[in-house]
């Protein structure tokens, strides 16, 4: 979003070069600055929030994991034969892209992943929560001293209503892994 406004490129891979993959997590930036001598103090931290039911169901949507788990990038992934949406958020995993690791659940897309260290203490400086995307907007127009336009990339295709994917179960579930983003960003079902 502020590409023409910062010293760092987005080169869309995991290892910087220097550059950054748009979804690099605060301990991934905190390594790229470090590698490259800058002080991550001089500059202004931010991320987004998203309702974790909400988030979960994109993720599901676009990485499509098939009923062995693999991912729609990944070899042999299988596209006719998906792994339902309940049994995923179960036993699903997710990129740790800081770590570069994989988690054995699917929280590697959650708040505490991208701005939280594993002391629980928060390492960016604003999480704006992606639902008042005006907020987050206003705030970095603000910083900059240009007025930003809003734009809504990577539309997805599928039902508008993240609730029709969940029952009880996986519900709870989703809740439980995403506690923090669910205090963070106040959100109901």
């Amino acid at each position: 979003m502020l590409a023409k406004h910062s010293d760092v490129i987005c080169n869309k891979k995991d290892e910087p070069s220097p550059g950054f993959h748009p979804h690099l997590n605060w301990k991934g930036v905190a390594r790229l600055f470090a590698d490259q001598g800058w002080n991550l103090a001089d500059y202004f931290s931010f991320t987004t929030l998203r309702n974790p039911w909400a988030l979960a169901v994109s993720y599901y949507a676009y990485f499509q994991p098939d009923a062995h788990g693999r991912y729609n990038f990944m070899p042999n992934h299988n596209g006719d034969s998906m792994m339902p949406f309940k049994e995923w958020v179960f036993i699903g995993r997710t990129w740790d892209i800081g770590n570069r690791r994989w988690r054995q659940d699917i929280a590697g897309c959650g708040i505490e992943a991208f701005a939280f260290d594993d002391a629980g203490q928060q390492q960016v400086d604003a999480i704006y929560p992606i639902e008042k995307l005006q907020t987050l907007a206003d705030s970095l127009s603000e910083r900059v001293g240009a007025k930003l336009k809003l734009q809504h990339i990577n539309r997805s295709e599928r039902s508008a209503d993240y609730r029709d994917y969940y029952d009880e179960e996986s519900m709870t579930r989703v809740a439980e892994l995403f506690n923090k983003d669910l205090e963070l960003g106040n959100y109901d079902f």
